[in-house]
């Protein structure tokens, strides 16, 4: 997909926005919503040949899958996280921003235990 076509859809579902915001301010956030979702499904299935040749080589690679799906669960995570703080800044909630932003953080920290699972158990073999 053309990067003329995100900026467009951002662009004419901002003017909407904010002409909207004016009159019924409800609609405008809604406005905002979809163009933030038409642009991020664009961009994900433009996306999605380099997570296959990324997950693909991870996956040609012995004893690497986990850490493979590591990778991309906290990648979706962190996209996921920060498009849904954005999201609620911009409807003026910037506390359930920050809890969102701190539920992902955990999410992180929960994906990643088992790297530092076999991380410490490295070190302890090494230190032995």
């Amino acid at each position: 997909m053309n990067v003329a076509v995100y900026v467009g859809v951002g662009i004419i579902g901002a003017l909407l926005s904010v002409v909207l915001k004016q009159h019924r301010p409800e609609y405008s956030m809604c406005i905002s919503l979809i163009a933030g979702m038409f642009i991020l499904k664009a961009a994900l299935t433009a996306i999605s040949p380099v997570i296959s040749a990324v997950t693909e080589g991870i996956d040609n690679t012995s004893g690497m899958e986990s850490y493979g799906d590591i990778l991309t669960k906290a990648l979706a995570i962190c996209y996921i996280t920060r498009l849904a703080a954005e999201s609620c800044e911009d409807a003026g909630e910037r506390a359930i921003a920050g809890k969102i932003e701190f539920a992902g953080k955990c999410a992180l920290t929960l994906i990643a235990l088992p790297l530092f699972t076999r991380l410490m158990d490295m070190i302890r073999g090494l230190l032995q």
